[in-house]
């Protein structure tokens, strides 16, 4: 009986159901379900425990409305109760309820959103809101948001909100406007050019009233970023860099050095050929709407990996997470494609992969002689831009 009751659990275990239904007056209603049930058995043999409860189900349910310039929508979420290894301190994520609902309204130039959004300002290095349901990631915005196209290829963000803590909202309230230029689209001389050019600067800040009774904490954090980025043909060249105030937080223990990140990726592709280069840098770029979370809570920004994202078993075991409080790291990848019909491409033709990523700790140095890294309430260390520490995070080489 066992055998059956798990078969038919793991049959239901992803369970992924859409709708979609249009009325006369052209309005839609769309949707979609996923459910999430695991099925819990203790083996001593590998380790897996008792557990207080055999079945644990991670469910939500998405609903939207639109009809011509006007949508609305909400989520309808189940935790009952959370999967194991999803964050639930205290079951702090157990519950069901409607956390997710929103109502936009846009046209041609405009577009304004009430309620929960999501949204990113260039690569993420001050701001990115997302979800991502497997890792139990959602830091969804509660607010308002404004995007409006200034002229074609010149468009303007603005943003005001709290995030998204479990069912409750994270207690900083975050403010930011980005911008950016296409100037193909903007100066119609080059809209054909083979060159192409864009630059955007995002603005940040985060308000937290202070509560801690030792240090003098900054109540206004404000971070900027600037980005470019160039193609021509089969190249392609990316860069963001980020500037964060001083923000003193018992993760860098409190220590009131500024942040930076830099971001370059460059890439060349032909047919059958590829190139990606990739370099980060980052000091002390920790940037939360509560400056006491933790983990993936409350988190406004966002350093992409340099490391890749692997598929198969043995080296998903092993992934990297960035490293906010300070990295550097470097990555290449080429990538050939044999020609198929020859001796070794065959019926299809083969592609063969190379790839290097490294990941290093950045060089900290002391403020002064009579000053430890790291000493709360002081300036931390120093660090030249770009540094590269000895010791080593992450290295992957794969072929």
């Amino acid at each position: 009986m066992r055998k059956v009751i798990i078969l038919l659990l793991g049959l239901l275990s992803s369970g992924i159901f859409s709708l979609y239904a249009q009325e006369n007056n052209g309005a839609t209603i769309t949707g979609n379900f996923q459910s999430d049930i695991q099925y819990y058995i203790e083996d001593t043999d590998i380790g897996a425990v008792a557990v207080d409860e055999n079945v644990l189900v991670n469910s939500w349910a998405n609903f939207a409305y639109s009809q011509g310039n006007f949508s609305a929508g909400f989520r309808y979420e189940g935790y009952m109760n959370s999967l194991l290894g999803y964050p639930n301190m205290g079951g702090i994520n157990d519950g069901i309820g409607i956390p997710i609902k929103w109502a936009m309204f846009s046209n041609e130039n405009l577009e304004i959103t009430v309620g929960n959004y999501y949204e990113q300002f260039g690569n993420g290095l001050v701001f990115r809101s997302y979800e991502e349901k497997t890792l139990g990631v959602d830091n969804a915005m509660m607010g308002f948001r404004v995007k409006y196209t200034i002229a074609p290829g010149v468009y303007l963000k603005g943003i005001i909100g709290k995030q998204r803590y479990y069912w409750d909202y994270g207690p900083g309230l975050i403010r930011g406007v980005d911008g950016e230029i296409q100037f193909n689209d903007l100066i119609s001389s080059l809209a054909e050019s083979s060159f192409r050019f864009s630059a955007g600067g995002s603005f940040v800040s985060k308000f937290q009233e202070e509560d801690n009774p030792i240090y003098n904490l900054p109540q206004n954090v404000g971070s900027g970023a600037c980005r470019v980025n160039m193609s021509f043909k089969g190249f392609n060249l990316s860069s963001e860099y980020a500037y964060k105030i001083n923000d003193p937080s018992p993760e860098n223990n409190y220590i009131y050095k500024p942040g930076q990140a830099l971001l370059v990726n460059a890439t060349y592709s032909q047919k059958g050929f590829g190139v990606v280069l990739g370099t980060k840098w980052v000091d002390n770029m920790l940037f939360r709407s509560d400056r006491n979370a933790s983990l993936s809570d409350l988190t406004i920004n966002l350093m992409p990996e340099i490391s890749r994202n692997h598929t198969y078993t043995l080296p998903a075991f092993y992934p990297y997470a960035s490293q906010p409080v300070g990295e550097w790291g470097v990555k290449a990848n080429v990538f050939y494609k044999i020609p198929k019909k020859s001796l070794i491409g065959g019926k299809y033709g083969t592609t063969i992969s190379l790839y290097y990523s490294r990941v290093h700790d950045i060089e900290r140095l002391r403020v002064s002689d009579t000053i430890p890294v790291l000493s709360p309430g002081t300036l931390g260390y120093n660090s030249d831009f770009f540094s590269i520490g000895d010791d080593l995070f992450y290295q992957d080489m794969t072929i």
